[in-house]
């Protein structure tokens, strides 16, 4: 084919499409979130599902997961404490994260270092309505198997 300045143009091709790769607003979202504890509802696809909730730091996921896990019956010793730890080390670095972000002034980077999305109150969107119907779930996923989101919570009429 010839374009109009003469020249021989070949059929245009696209790059092969990287799988491991976030997409980039959506990592520069999180990694907000994960630096200023700032909350906002989230609706995500993830490995075929679609999940909604209010997206949170994952320090503030792991305070959660421990505070639930200390009040399982029977949940004695090392369960609570490994979610308190876990707690604690994404403090520290999102701490890290807001520091190199003040110095760097570019949030490119330090997109690398995020690489999960931490919903609380998520629910499972289906054709039957939400699951579960309650207060929600606190759930996780890798920022890598997301396909699609949006922002805004999907709620049952």
């Amino acid at each position: 084919m010839q374009c109009r300045a003469g020249l021989s143009v070949g059929r245009p091709t696209l790059p092969p499409m990287d799988t491991n790769v976030p997409d980039r607003k959506l990592a520069e979202l999180i990694t907000l979130i994960d630096v200023s504890s700032l909350e906002i509802t989230l609706t995500v696809t993830s490995n075929g599902q679609t999940v909604t909730g209010q997206a949170v730091a994952a320090h503030r996921w792991f305070e959660e997961q421990a505070a639930r896990v200390k009040n399982l019956s029977g949940a004695e010793g090392g369960l609570h404490e490994l979610f308190e730890l876990w707690q604690t080390q994404h403090r520290e670095a999102a701490e890290l994260i807001k520091r190199d972000l003040d110095n760097e002034g570019s949030s490119a980077a330090l997109t690398q270092r995020t690489k999960h999305v931490h919903l609380q109150r998520a629910r499972f969107v289906g054709g039957d309505g939400m699951l579960p119907n309650s207060n929600g779930l606190l759930w996780r996923c890798q920022l890598s198997s997301v396909t699609g989101w949006a922002l805004g919570e999907l709620r049952d009429t």
